[in-house]
């Protein structure tokens, strides 16, 4: 800020003119303010532009050209930022058998065939994950001077998603180099499913009201107390409608981040297609000891809804029982004796052996963490909780996905979950380089301040120079203007002489 300081005097004047002007053609307070809007807009794009244009020749001046890049042409660009569009030259460097390229787009992260910054498409990923397109093309359209279709903010989404995919790939293959183990030695992986309907496709031919579902497990070492309230500690989660590619993007995660043969996991599922013992311990082969429970909530629902017939003293007092046993088969005949006598009709009595089959198969997962002794924090569950997100931007109003969609919106919300969603479109605009300001760029725009700033101090000593005098900065005759006028006539007179 100490050059344009010094210098707020130069540009003062022409700047407060503009400003004037506005106000004074402006019919209104509103209508001021709009053009305001528009002016600054309009300038900060031009100063921007200039400043893209100075990295862009010191990019090729300093780094390019000695490796023998050359100039094939300069093309202009429009890019549309969070402080407006700007509007730029840059240069296509070629080089004989390599294809060629922008640097100047390269090293900012500017998309091919995308008219919108990082910063842009963050905001609106940020903004497709709690609203609907439309709604966000109606905001974008409001608050700025860009003009955005809600098709528009579909694909950035998308985009964007597939970015916090691909750097979630990429982060979960690094492989840390020494590996964690929590204070307690305990490890939670839990993991449930949202079931969406989904639209008809007539490109993959496939009919709408159809379920769907988006998968979703959550890893984390602890709870920590907050008041009232409580946090997960350590907690990372992942979603996905391919399950099987979650699974495997899980267990690489998981392995390179923990030292598993010194940590006792407890896994929580609903007994589902991928939610089964065999699929957690798949995820953590090689663990200290593997505690699979079955998840309560769902435990519950399946006596609730089975034995619906019976009364409701009955039911809390058989899930309360349920919840405290541990030998489920044992402690809870008694009371599927008792269910059994409530049964009037062959129906019902099918209902109680149904229930009293799910109880057997899951007898050994159904015992909670204190029937177990195992001395924790941790409540297992929260992943039914954890839903909430999606459940409100997914299934509101009846919302019907597809799965492309659907899955890009889930993983926008768990990058978001996870605090990576910035970090995944810094990773896809700089690669590998994605903690810090590429060195290569760094030097371009240390060289294009240095330039800038000898321009300013010039302009400074010329102006106060004694006996300066700027001269005619720029002069013309309208030989094309009215001969009526006194310029006119002058330019008349000087074509007869």
């Amino acid at each position: 800020m100490s050059i344009l300081s010094e210098n707020i005097e130069l540009f003062k004047p022409f700047i407060q003119e503009e400003i004037l002007k506005s106000i004074k053609d402006s019919k209104d307070s509103l209508a001021m303010e709009q053009v305001l809007w528009h002016l600054f807009t309009e300038l900060f794009g031009l100063l921007v532009a200039t400043a893209f244009e100075m990295i862009d020749g010191e990019l090729y001046d300093r780094v390019y050209k000695p490796q023998g890049w050359r100039i094939s042409r300069r093309d202009s660009r429009t890019i549309y930022c969070l402080f407006g569009p700007v509007t730029y030259k840059r240069r296509r460097l070629e080089m004989a058998g390599k294809q060629g390229f922008y640097p100047l787009d390269k090293k900012f992260g500017f998309l091919p065939s995308r008219h919108y910054s990082m910063g842009v498409i963050l905001r609106i990923a940020q903004a497709a994950q709690v609203t609907q397109f439309r709604n966000v093309s109606h905001i974008v359209k409001t608050l700025t001077q860009t003009d955005i279709s809600h098709q528009t903010v579909s694909n950035l989404s998308r985009a964007a998603a597939q970015m916090v995919r691909k750097y979630e790939a990429a982060d979960a293959a690094m492989e840390q180099a020494e590996k964690r183990v929590p204070e307690d030695g305990l490890l939670a992986i839990e993991g449930d499913g949202i079931v969406m309907k989904q639209q008809a496709d007539p490109v993959t031919d496939t009919k709408g009201g159809q379920n769907i579902e988006l998968h979703r497990i959550q890893v984390y070492e602890g709870v920590e107390k907050n008041g009232k309230r409580s946090r997960l500690t350590g907690y990372h989660c992942f979603s996905g409608t391919d399950r099987k590619r979650l699974v495997e993007l899980v267990k690489v995660w998981v392995h390179g981040r923990y030292n598993l043969s010194e940590i006792t996991v407890l896994s929580n599922g609903d007994g589902g297609a991928g939610y089964n013992f065999g699929d957690f311990d798949d995820i953590v082969e090689g663990c200290k000891t593997h505690y699979h429970f079955r998840d309560r909530y769902h435990v519950n629902e399946k006596v609730r809804t089975r034995l619906s017939f019976c009364p409701r003293g009955f039911i809390d007092k058989f899930v309360l029982e349920l919840n405290k046993s541990r030998n489920v088969i044992t402690d809870m005949k008694p009371y599927l004796d008792t269910a059994a006598s409530y049964a009037e009709t062959e129906e019902q009595a099918e209902q109680v052996r149904r229930l009293a089959d799910y109880l057997s198969r899951n007898a050994d997962y159904i015992p909670g963490i204190r029937e177990r002794g195992i001395r924790t924090d941790i409540h297992l569950g929260a992943a039914e909780s954890n839903h909430r997100r999606y459940s409100y931007r997914l299934k509101k109003q009846g919302r019907s996905w597809c799965r492309i969609g659907m899955d890009s919106i889930g993983t926008l919300i768990t990058a978001t979950q996870n605090d990576t969603l910035e970090k995944a479109l810094i990773y896809c605009a700089a690669g590998k380089a994605y903690k810090k300001m590429d060195r290569q760029m760094h030097k371009a725009v240390v060289a294009a301040v240095k330039t800038n700033r000898k321009a300013a101090r010039d302009a400074k000593w010329h102006r106060n120079a004694r006996n300066y005098r700027p001269g005619c900065l720029e002069g013309r005759i309208g030989v094309y203007g009215a001969t009526s006028t006194p310029m006119g006539q002058l330019a008349k007179a000087i074509q007869i002489y």
